[in-house]
């Protein structure tokens, strides 16, 4: 199999200390989303986007680009069985 296009994505949760985003990242040449969150530096592009509330679990926003700061991610993970 050659190497995947840069247009390939997850659909992904990633959680914060305060929110959860979830949304679609797009992975690169690798197409792993671990080679992705190594090689970029200080931001990550989320698209189509859904950011709630950890405590109330309200929707804060919807956007359909924003961008999430890296240094306050603690888990990301692929949202299993979903085409983004």
């Amino acid at each position: 199999m050659g190497e995947k296009e840069l247009s390939d994505t997850a659909r992904v949760v990633i959680l914060t200390g305060e929110f959860r985003v979830e949304g679609n990242l797009a992975l690169g040449p690798s197409g792993r989303l671990t080679d992705l969150l190594r090689e970029t530096r200080g931001f990550i592009a989320v698209t189509d986007a859904v950011v709630k509330d950890l405590r109330t679990g309200g929707i804060i926003l919807t956007a359909s680009f924003l961008d999430v700061n890296l240094a306050r991610i603690e888990i990301v993970h692929p949202i299993e069985g979903t085409e983004a």
